[in-house]
């Protein structure tokens, strides 16, 4: 079978690309663990507290809204508030900034209890 110098190197940029995206999901998967972890502790921590106190999260996306969103989701992961909101939450502020591989966001809200 003959292949070309063209075949040849479409078949090197396929496996380059491959393994680029390859690498790009585990640095997710990496990332979204680490964050998780990072979330639960916080949420650990979260009803050794009274009163009221400024809460923070991060969160990575392919794009400035998917950060954000990612970024408020571990916010109220991390202060017990995903799934039934117990606590008073103001709205949340963003510091956003991009990188080659995405958006990371910062979340920061004031949270008292109720």
């Amino acid at each position: 079978m003959y292949f070309s110098w063209q075949d040849q190197f479409l078949s090197s940029k396929l496996i380059s690309l491959r393994d680029f995206y390859g690498r790009l999901i585990m640095i997710k998967k990496i990332t979204i663990a680490a964050l998780l972890t990072a979330g639960f502790s916080f949420a650990a921590a979260g009803p050794a507290f009274a009163g009221c106190k400024k809460s923070s999260a991060e969160g990575w996306g392919p794009t400035k809204e998917l950060a954000q969103w990612q970024a408020q989701d571990m916010l109220l992961l991390g202060t017990g508030n995903l799934i039934v909101q117990t606590d008073k939450m103001s709205k949340p502020s963003y510091k956003c900034s991009s990188s080659l591989l995405g958006w990371t966001c910062t979340a920061s809200a004031k949270v008292c209890k109720k």
